[in-house]
């Protein structure tokens, strides 16, 4: 398959498929699932864009702390 007949699929199905590609490689870093109103993507420019979402951030303090980093967080927009 190329990737030029990835980008004839239909738009909810690329969505879907992102959807499930940061499921598996980053789901660990968020408290829930995301939702498909939360992602917006363009493939075509390489553009996407996540929005709303809540972070675990016991996973992200352990993992920052086994590799002894020093390290602040910054949140912007909290509600």
């Amino acid at each position: 398959m190329s990737w030029a007949s990835i980008f004839a699929w239909p738009d909810y199905v690329k969505t879907r498929a992102c959807r499930q590609l940061i499921h598996h490689y980053l789901g660990a870093f968020f408290q829930e699932k995301l939702s498909l109103d939360q992602l917006s993507i363009d493939l075509s420019s390489g553009h996407g864009v996540v929005k709303d979402i809540a972070l675990n951030l016991n996973v992200i303090f352990h993992l920052l702390t086994s590799y002894e980093l020093c390290f602040c967080l910054i949140f912007i927009g909290i509600k």
